[in-house]
């Protein structure tokens, strides 16, 4: 038995707390990407409910952007709406709620809020953040609006921020389909495999090209 000095106690407190820090970022991580896997097989009710218990941690207000990215899938902008107005409640700094009520504004028409908010997600997110320009792109890639040209754009600034941004590649993607340019969509697709040769997204989406142009054998 011995006594450990001052100098000691304070270096394992110390390690004791950086571990600690650790594996709550890691496990912080894990929690989004297990409610975000829900949300790519459509599980909605599933996610709304894992998106849901996760409101009482550190992933507040981004658990409010993607219940609101879940509501607006199912058209259901009104309780989309209220979610990022929650999110941009819960955190002012976090800029994908902002970005998410540009959505609501573009389907409701509002262009003074939309600009605003769009202004405010791109400055929020110091304007090198892609997932901000893919979100913005999903408010003109709606098959209510099909300002199609202006979702290319934003999704190819988000690109040329991050090469590598499997988001926005898949955004390209879906927005070269209903563009009717599936050449294009197919060559997003591949970008995505060359970083992610398993990415099911994206083997989805070359198959449902495939199956456009009836390459059944290739789908």
């Amino acid at each position: 038995y011995y006594k450990l000095s001052g100098e000691q106690m304070r270096k394992n407190l110390l390690q004791g707390l950086i571990i600690l820090l650790i594996f709550n970022v890691v496990s912080s991580a894990q929690d989004i990407e297990v409610g975000l896997k829900l949300i790519r097989n459509e599980k909605f009710n599933n996610a709304k409910l894992y998106f849901n218990s996760l409101l009482g941690t550190n992933k507040k207000s981004e658990s409010y952007f993607y219940l609101g990215q879940i509501y607006y899938e199912l058209e259901q902008y009104d309780s989309a709406k209220t979610a990022y107005q929650n999110g941009v409640a819960a955190d002012p700094e976090q800029p994908l709620n902002y970005a998410g009520l540009v959505k609501i504004n573009v389907i409701s028409n509002d262009k003074s809020a939309s600009d605003n908010n769009s202004k405010t997600a791109i400055e929020l997110g110091d304007e090198k953040n892609p997932l901000v320009y893919v979100v913005l792109s999903e408010a003109y890639s709606n098959l209510k609006i099909k300002q199609y040209d202006k979702a290319s754009d934003l999704l190819s600034t988000a690109i040329s921020i991050d090469k590598k941004s499997i988001d926005a590649l898949l955004g390209l993607s879906k927005v070269n389909i209903l563009k009717g340019n599936g050449t294009a969509a197919i060559t997003n697709c591949e970008e995505v495999l060359k970083i992610d040769s398993k990415n099911p997204e994206a083997l989805t989406l070359k198959a449902k090209v495939y199956t456009l142009i009836n390459k059944n054998n290739e789908a």
